[in-house]
């Protein structure tokens, strides 16, 4: 049974660790696939971006070139229309200064017309003056001067004709050749007009078929660029999606490959056939009331009741709920929305854990005491009949805690010490008994020789020692100082020496809060309290201790195990029906026959061995054993 209870108190720990490193792993996949994802989402997002910025800045370049091109044709069209004006007014210029020339040689022709007239009539009048000619020469004008020749012509005698008619053909001559100059002038100025005219719509009409020929070339960029954009940012999503695709395989395969890593430890490491085979073993060995039989071996153990611990959480996971419904469906319990692992809390004699402390309220008194004397009724039935004696103490309630047992007075008062003690005096004179029981076992049998009075008790066979329990209600009440110091070293030594304790107690006064106690009280109460594993109690119930599993390396699971209390059968006949056959089989059990087989170790049985020493010094007959294997003879 042993093994048995090790598996069944180091699973808890051992399944709840795995479950809690398996969802650590997860969650910590989950967040490398949240990262990666970030990561795949910035270097689209840093893609995206590149392909805008490229995007306008290529869009800028096309419209910069663009409106280079445009300015610089603007310039050019500028330029030639400046060059085509220049040359027009060169022209015009050019015929203001020949007209300027034709109005300057005209004016001289007329002055030498005037001046001839002037110099025939000075001629005929001597008497004219001149210093006078400037004055009467004519500032502007042909008709003036014609005027004057004309009113001195008439005074001239008849062969002054035939010098005038000359004058008149000359200036005639240079009137016609003054018309003709302004007409060809203004011929040249209608050319150059034209001229210009023509060119520049030459001008207007060629950079007209290169800003079309721009911006042909400007929509041809535009939708080129247009194009590799689209083409750019298609394999640009085509990669992101294939990066986001890798990703979401990596992440499956990481995730099954842990799932499957996770299954395969649940059955290898976490063994649930051998767990499972342990609860079976241990609810098996639970002794039925209906229909009891004693039984003559030990169980070597106590069943306490129940552990139940809460696995809700673990089993939102669709991976742990499959492993454990399939694997673990023997010890599932299922209430509400809640999900429970439910395994016997079975302790060995062996076991460091069995001397227990139970804490409970007012409320649960009633229900620790029953699990008490279930405990009680199981220990006499799981082990040999007077192998087995128990010491109560219980000074809240006269006893009654306890009186069930004193049915057994009937048979053989030592079984449960002839009385529940009550009385502070008799509880102290009582655990100077149990001390005193600790000293004759560790002297007269164990005796350096044996580990434990179990081990002794394996080798003594038909002359076990029968084992001692103290079982107490209501801890620490009826206890003095002196009595809590005499139980610390019973619970030091007894262990050992075959006596176990079981204490309960309300956690108000196991914390010491008595107003009567001092200090010195409190500090060996809380001493004699950390001795023991103990059974807390809270609001959400009683706690079993955790136990942590050796076979856990790294950080163990925070777990919460409620204590079911085994009790005792509300029908009270089957109790009652089993007390009977106990008291049966104790009265049986009351004399023990030791036969000469035993004495002998086999001898008579084995003839080979007769005759093989000398009798010169006299003869040695056995005839009992004494302790575990003393023969006396």
């Amino acid at each position: 049974m042993q093994e048995h209870n090790r598996i069944l108190q180091f699973f808890p720990d051992e399944l709840c660790t795995a479950l809690k490193n398996y969802l650590a792993e997860k969650a910590k996949n989950a967040e490398a696939d949240r990262a990666e994802r970030n990561n795949l989402a910035q270097m689209d997002s840093a893609e995206k971006t590149r392909l805008r910025n490229e995007d306008q800045a290529a869009s800028a370049s096309i419209e910069s070139d663009y409106q280079k091109g445009r300015n610089y044709l603007n310039h050019q069209q500028a330029e030639e229309m400046t060059t085509a004006q220049k040359r027009r007014d060169a022209w015009l210029q050019a015929m203001d200064a020949y007209h300027t020339r034709v109005q300057a040689a005209r004016g001289r022709v007329e002055w030498q017309l005037s001046y001839c007239a002037y110099d025939q009539g000075n001629r005929e009048n001597p008497l004219a003056d001149a210093n006078q000619i400037p004055q009467r020469l004519p500032q502007n004008g042909k008709a003036e001067v014609l005027s004057i020749l004309k009113e001195e012509s008439e005074g001239l005698s008849q062969k002054t004709e035939d010098y005038n008619q000359p004058l008149l053909q000359m200036d005639q001559e240079a009137e016609k050749l003054t018309t003709r100059a302004e007409t060809l002038m203004g011929q040249v100025r209608s050319e150059a007009e034209q001229e210009y005219g023509r060119e520049t719509s030459a001008i207007r009409t060629k950079y007209r078929e290169k800003n079309a020929e721009l911006d042909k070339k400007h929509s041809t960029a535009v939708e080129k660029w247009k194009t590799t954009f689209a083409e750019k940012t298609k394999q640009q999503r085509e990669a992101a999606q294939q990066r986001t695709q890798a990703q979401r395989a990596t992440s499956v395969q990481r995730a099954e490959a842990l799932d499957a890593r996770f299954r395969k430890n649940f059955v290898e490491q976490l063994q649930p056939e051998k767990v499972q085979a342990a609860y079976q073993a241990v609810r098996a060995s639970l002794p039925q009331y209906k229909g009891y039989t004693p039984v003559k071996e030990s169980l070597g153990g106590l069943i306490m009741g129940d552990s139940q611990t809460d696995i809700t959480s673990y089993m939102e996971d669709l991976v742990v709920r499959e492993c454990m419904e399939e694997h673990c469906a023997f010890a599932l319990r299922q209430e509400g929305d809640k999900s429970y692992l439910v395994l016997p809390h079975a302790v060995s004699f062996t076991d460091s854990a069995f001397s227990s402390i139970i804490g409970y309220n007012a409320a649960t008194r009633d229900t620790v005491v029953s699990n008490l004397n279930a405990m009680t009724l199981q220990l006499f039935m799981t082990n040999p009949a007077g192998k087995i004696r128990f010491t109560f103490i219980s000074p809240s309630d006269a006893g009654d805690a306890f009186s069930t047992f004193m049915r057994f007075t009937d048979v053989d008062e030592r079984l449960v010490d002839t009385h529940v003690w009550v009385d502070s005096q008799r509880i102290e004179e009582r655990l100077d008994v149990l001390l005193d029981r600790a000293q004759t076992i560790s002297q007269d049998y164990l005796r350096g020789q044996y580990n434990d009075i179990l081990e002794y008790n394996q080798a003594a066979g038909k002359n076990a020692e029968p084992l001692q329990f103290l079982v107490v209600a209501d801890f620490p009440r009826g206890f003095t100082q002196g009595a809590l110091e005499k139980l610390e070293n019973v619970m030091s030594n007894g262990p050992k020496n075959g006596i176990y304790t079981i204490l309960s107690g309300d956690m108000s006064e196991l914390l010491g809060s008595n107003d009567g106690n001092d200090q010195r009280y409190n500090a060996v109460l809380r001493r004699v309290c950390s001795k023991l594993t103990f059974f807390y109690f809270d609001e959400k119930g009683i706690h079993v201790p955790n136990v942590q599993s050796p076979r856990v390396s790294g950080t163990h699971a925070m777990i919460d195990q409620i204590y079911l209390p085994m009790t005792l059968p509300t029908n009270r006949s089957l109790v009652d029906s089993t007390i009977e056959t106990l008291k049966k089989a104790i009265h049986a059990a009351e004399r023990v026959t030791i036969t000469y087989d035993d004495v002998m170790d086999g001898l008579p049985q084995m003839p080979e061995r007769w005759f093989g020493y000398s009798d010169r010094q006299g003869l040695s007959v056995p005839f009992a054993l004494s302790g575990a294997n003393k023969v006396l003879s």
